[in-house]
């Protein structure tokens, strides 16, 4: 029996006024049973929502469309997009502290904007500072999508 459960894709609905402009976003999650499915990817437009979150998604309309998230697993999501000026070795370089943390990002290397995941056992708060100070330098701009770390 093959135990290994296939991703699918999920909509997330998306206000298309947030500076995004798009309506809904797809996202690839592995179902678990019933209605729930955990995200397998961090999302590049919907706000509270991060990578490996629980969520609730039924079918309407030929879409797979998440209705509610249901358990939090401590991502963070946050958004990267390079100031013009910046190449990609000015973005990796500032990048390295900020992976050294345990970050990751994805998006297409070489492209001008980047979804960073900020995993539970890494220190969100440092992560942020340094996200701040590409900011400062001018590297980038950056938002808060999740904040799914303690409130401490």
């Amino acid at each position: 029996m093959n135990t290994k459960r296939s991703m699918i894709k999920l909509t997330i609905p998306t206000d298309p006024t947030d500076g995004h402009g798009v309506a809904m976003e797809h996202v690839w999650a592995t179902p678990l049973g019933g209605d729930l499915y955990v995200l397998e990817n961090s999302p590049g437009s919907a706000y509270g929502l991060s990578y490996q979150d629980i969520v609730v998604a039924q079918p309407e309309d030929g879409l797979l469309l998440f209705r509610r998230v249901h358990a939090r697993q401590g991502h963070s999501t946050y958004r990267i997009r390079l100031a013009q000026k910046t190449t990609i070795q000015d973005f990796l370089r500032h990048w390295q502290a900020i992976q050294a943390l345990g970050c990751t990002f994805e998006g297409e290397v070489g492209g001008r904007g980047y979804i960073v995941d900020i995993p539970p056992a890494t220190d969100a708060h440092a992560a942020y500072a340094l996200m701040m100070e590409g900011e400062d330098r001018g590297i980038w701009i950056f938002e808060e999508a999740h904040y799914g770390g303690p409130d401490t």
